[in-house]
């Protein structure tokens, strides 16, 4: 009789404990539930490719196989694999994410791969590698996202190769035509707050990489020419100068350039940048304003190291002005800079024929 009775408790007992843990598993484990919860986060929407597939033994595995679209059109992905992994322990919940085309904001990122962990309590998430592929070039990442109220984000990372025109042109900010430029950063460190992301971005980030510009024939006899009409217009001497370290010492051959960019305030900052090539120097100081749009650079010339020219950079990203400074234009007006990039758009000989026009 004893024994009866225990097997009826016992069975009540393990009636109790599944119900329990169907009634948890079906709270915490429903896929509704957890995509609703994913697109409240990530303010997208998903988009299931097919049915996901979860597995209970020996770990509870859910994977899921979607479409994503952020609704306010930052980012999108039409296939991408998420998978989440928890253990029968009080471990973080482990996630997988990959897709092999990514977009923000236009720019395609290729073979996305994340993984980490998510901190319950913490709402935290510790981002343990994020790579992907931009053209020719990749990026490597990690860190930690805050998903409480400070949102809070800590990146390091490791960027190899990127092309600069590419990615401006694919985010629809900028054509940059004359020059190519591709860059590295090892090891930067990137802190900044997920609701005000260019406002809040403090970074440390040192850079190397390699600049090309791209000069036609026309502009190489143009400069030639244009040095034998300098004794006729001294003024214009540092146009002469500038274009002659631009065309004879960087045409044709990738210059190299190194220094730090430091951001903070939605400004980007340098002080140490410099392009060399041979002979020919050109160092960068000045910053950016990634808010307002806005270049306030200093760009000087040096040929063995003497000071040849010096120029400032102004305006906006897809438009900047090159003034070099006190170069008085063909005119009355001796306050008006020329514009290094008005004349190479406008075409060197078309200032010959101006120079010679005036002469006459």
């Amino acid at each position: 009789m004893k024994i009866i009775k225990f097997l009826f408790f016992f069975l009540f007992i393990l009636i109790l404990i599944s119900v329990i843990i169907i009634y948890n598993l079906n709270q915490n484990y429903n896929i509704k539930k957890i995509i609703n919860d994913l697109e409240k986060d990530l303010n997208a929407k998903i988009i299931l490719n097919e049915e996901p597939d979860w597995i209970f033994l020996p770990k509870i595995q859910l994977d899921i196989k979607s479409k994503i679209e952020n609704n306010s059109n930052i980012y999108s992905s039409k296939e991408m694999n998420i998978s989440f992994t928890q253990s029968y322990n009080f471990s973080p919940l482990n996630f997988n994410i990959d897709s092999n085309s990514f977009f923000i904001n236009g720019l395609e990122i290729k073979s996305l791969e994340a993984y980490g962990n998510y901190i319950y309590n913490d709402k935290r998430i510790i981002l343990k590698s994020l790579t992907g592929k931009v053209g020719e070039g990749k990026f490597s990442l990690n860190g930690n996202i805050d998903n409480s109220e400070l949102k809070k984000i800590d990146i390091n990372g490791d960027l190899k190769n990127l092309h600069l025109n590419q990615i401006l042109r694919q985010l629809n900010l900028a054509n940059w035509k004359r020059i190519e430029i591709k860059l590295t950063s090892n090891q930067f460190k990137l802190t900044t707050n997920a609701n005000n992301i260019l406002q809040t971005a403090e970074a440390s980030v040192p850079i190397k990489g390699s600049m090309y510009f791209a000069v036609t024939e026309e502009e190489r006899f143009g400069i030639a020419f244009l040095k034998l009409l300098i004794e006729k217009t001294p003024n214009l001497n540092n146009l002469s100068k500038s274009l002659s370290q631009i065309i004879d010492g960087f045409d044709g051959k990738p210059a190299l350039f190194k220094g730090d960019l430091n951001i903070k305030n939605g400004l980007i900052q340098t002080d140490n940048l410099n392009v060399k090539n041979q002979n020919n120097r050109i160092d960068i100081k000045g910053s950016y304003d990634m808010i307002s749009d806005l270049f306030d650079i200093k760009i000087l010339f040096f040929e063995s190291d003497n000071l040849v020219v010096e120029a400032i950079v102004l305006g906006n990203i897809e438009n900047p002005s090159i003034q070099i400074v006190n170069e008085s234009v063909i005119s009355n007006n001796k306050d008006e800079n020329i514009d290094l990039k008005k004349v190479f758009d406008e075409g060197i000989q078309s200032l010959i024929d101006k120079l010679l026009g005036i002469s006459e």
